[in-house]
Parts: structure tokens; C-alpha cells; sequence
């Protein structure tokens, strides 16, 4: 009974001499037998198998955490940028509405100091004029010996001091007039203009003083002029601040 040959790794070696294995047969002749050695290899194990799959694990994890914080350094960036984008924004658009509530805070005043001109206008004609020695203005200016009709010319005298009131209620206009400025690149020139603004209210309280200092009757058309003056360097901020506000929107669409 033939063995059935072990499984393996087999391989055939032909025979070492030629004329090994050659038989003769009955008739005198012979004939060739081939001889074949089947060798078995055993499979190869790298001793060092382990230890290479081991490194090669630790360099795969490796890579994955060096990559990881590739990504989380390049999602802070992102973020930081758009956080500072945003906060840029904000900035801008802050800018941007301090600016236009100067623009507004100009044309309000102005309006304020047109309606105290025009009041100014109203009396002028009768204040220009001496007035007569028994009219309530002079009884009240020079005094009256009766405290109960003095009070009464009183009530009567014209409006002659509204102007008085609407100037003094300006300077604490100019006084929150200067934050509206603070955003603006030409903040200096503006608070040079509010200055002067200031100065002419200063000039027109202290001739009202004197006057008064003096007894005699202030002429609204002296006020008129200080109106008039504050009103020409009011008008001169918008020139200089529109531009400058509509540059910051500007800004602020590229920024969106």
C-alpha cells in the first residue's frame, strides 16, 4: 500500500547522475526511470514579527494623533478668525452708529438754535425801541414800589428771556456732543468746532451779564449773531463726517 505523501511545501529534484534508475528490460533493452525527491520546507516565522506589527500600530496611532491636533489647530484658527471677524463687525457697526447719531445729534441742534433765532426775530422790532418809561419791562428792570404789581408785569413781560433758556439747555448739549465725536478719525477737529461753540456761549452769557450789571436791556439781535456763528461751524461737521461714516459701512459689507 503506497503512503500518501504529507502536505506541505514539496518540490522535485531530479536525480544526481544521469545513469541512476536506468533498468533493462527483457529484451535487452532499457529504458529510462526518472526518480523524483520531494523536500517539504516548513513555513518561515520572523522571530521579529511581534515586535514590527507592535511598531507599526504605535506609528499608525501616531500619525492619527498628529493629525488630530493638525485639525483641532486648524478649527482654532478658523474659529479665532471668525471670532475676531465678528468682534471687528460689532466694532464697526458701533462705530458706525455713534457716527450717525453725531450727524443727528448736528441737525438737531440746529433746528434747536433756528427755533431760538426765530423767537429772537419775533422780539427784536419791539426790543430795538426805547421802551416806554411805564412798560412792564422797565418796571420790572428799574423796580416797582408795589411787590404785587411788580409780580403781575412779570407774568405780562414778553418772552424776552426763552432765548436765555434754550442757549443755557446748549451747553449741556455740547457737554454730551463731545462722546458722539469720540469715534471719529477727525475727532480733534470736531472737538476744536464744539469748542468754539462753547466760546461764543461763554462771549454771549458774560455781554448778558454785563448788561444786566449795568441795567440795561439786553438787544436780541446781539443774541441772533452768536446763534448764527454756532450755527456755521455746526454746519460745517457733516462735510466731515458723512464720508467718514460712509466709509465704515463700507467696511462693514465687506466684513459681512
Amino acid at each position: 500500500m503506497s503512503k500518501e505523501p504529507m502536505e506541505g511545501n514539496w518540490m522535485s529534484t531530479p536525480a544526481a547522475d544521469e545513469n541512476e534508475g536506468t533498468k533493462f528490460n527483457g529484451e535487452g533493452g532499457s529504458r529510462k526511470v526518472h526518480q523524483f525527491y520531494f523536500v517539504k520546507f516548513w513555513p518561515y516565522k520572523d522571530p521579529e514579527k511581534d515586535s514590527k506589527l507592535e511598531w507599526s500600530r504605535q506609528q499608525c496611532e501616531q500619525l492619527d494623533q498628529e493629525k488630530k491636533l493638525v485639525v483641532d489647530d486648524k478649527m482654532k484658527e478658523i474659529m479665532s478668525r471668525g471670532e475676531n471677524i465678528y468682534s471687528e463687525l460689532e466694532r464697526k457697526r458701533y462705530r458706525s452708529a455713534v457716527l450717525g447719531a453725531g450727524v443727528e445729534w448736528k441737525t438737531m441742534v440746529v433746528g434747536f438754535l433756528q427755533a431760538a433765532m426765530d423767537k429772537l426775530i419775533i422780539t427784536a422790532p419791539s426790543s430795538s425801541k426805547q421802551p416806554a418809561i411805564h412798560s412792564p419791562r422797565t418796571l420790572v428792570t428799574h423796580g416797582s414800589n408795589n411787590l404785587a404789581k411788580e409780580e403781575q408785569l412779570s407774568r405780562k413781560t414778553p418772552s424776552a428771556h426763552q432765548p436765555q433758556f434754550l442757549m443755557s439747555s446748549l451747553s449741556n448739549e455740547i457737554g454730551r456732543a463731545y462722546f458722539w465725536y469720540s469715534q471719529s478719525k477727525n475727532r480733534k477737529k470736531f472737538e476744536q468746532i464744539l469748542k468754539e461753540i462753547e466760546e461764543i456761549e461763554d462771549r454771549h452769557d458774560k455781554a448778558k451779564a454785563d448788561a444786566a450789571a449795568k441795567g440795561n436791556i439786553w438787544n436780541p439781535l446781539s443774541s441772533k449773531k452768536a446763534i448764527e456763528d454756532q450755527i456755521r461751524l455746526l454746519n460745517k461737521i457733516p462735510d466731515e463726517l458723512k464720508p467718514e461714516r460712509c466709509e465704515v459701512m463700507e467696511e462693514i459689507k465687506c466684513l459681512e
